[in-house]
Parts: C-alpha cells; sequence; structure tokens
C-alpha cells in the first residue's frame, strides 16, 4: 500500500509541474503577442499605481494590527457592516508524554482523554 501511495504522489506531483509548466507557456504565449508599446504602456500604468498601491497596503496592515491589539484587549469578537475581528482564545495544550506518564500511576486521567480522527496534508517537496 506504502508503494501505491508513493506513486500517487509521484503523479501527484507530475500533474503540479505540468500545470506549472501550461501557465507558463500561457505567459509567454501572452508576453509574445502584446507588442513592446503595449508593455510599456502596462509597465507606466503599474508604476503610476503602485504609490497608492504601497500606501494602501501599509494602511490596511496598520489597521489590522490596531484592530487585533484592541479585540485582544476586549476578549471578545467584534462585528461591523463589512468585516468581523474574531476573538479567539488561546489553544490549550498539555504535555503529552507527561500525562501518559502519569496515567500509568493515575489511569482514571485517560477517561478525559479524547482523541481526534486521523487526517492527511500533502505538502510539495521543493528542490
Amino acid at each position: 500500500m506504502t508503494e501505491r501511495v508513493v506513486e500517487l504522489l509521484e503523479h501527484y506531483s507530475d500533474l503540479h509541474e505540468a500545470l506549472e509548466a501550461t501557465l507558463a507557456q500561457a505567459q509567454e504565449r501572452r508576453d509574445a503577442v502584446i507588442p513592446p508599446e503595449v508593455k510599456a504602456a502596462v509597465q507606466a500604468i503599474d508604476a503610476e499605481f503602485q504609490p497608492a498601491i504601497s500606501a494602501l497596503e501599509s494602511a490596511i496592515a496598520e489597521t489590522k494590527r490596531q484592530i487585533e491589539i484592541l479585540v485582544l484587549e476586549l476578549g471578545q469578537t467584534v462585528k461591523s457592516n463589512r468585516a468581523v475581528a474574531v476573538y479567539n482564545r488561546g489553544r490549550v495544550t498539555w504535555d503529552n508524554q507527561a500525562l501518559e506518564g502519569y496515567a500509568v500511576a493515575h489511569p482514571e486521567i485517560l477517561a478525559f482523554r479524547r482523541e481526534g480522527e486521523p487526517y492527511v496534508t500533502i505538502r510539495r517537496v521543493l528542490p
């Protein structure tokens, strides 16, 4: 079964590489048909708007930081007409290894143990 998973992972990687190559070819084709004067005009437009875009990105980041600080101080979710800042309590974690050792001497603690369903995430290995 492991061999089948490895085989599928390789196929998955091949599909990603094929998609990336196809997207790159499409971009090359687009670039080839756009006349140099149009490319220059697009670059000029991008340059014209870049200061405003950068300023807005900075303002967004600063406003987000301020919202986070205030919501953390409030300790509650705050909703406006167009957005919501969700307050999440800090995750509680336990030293699982220490608790398992404790459970050897105190097995009654195991009644409070819950284990979630296993799940799979797929990550690409970059060269």
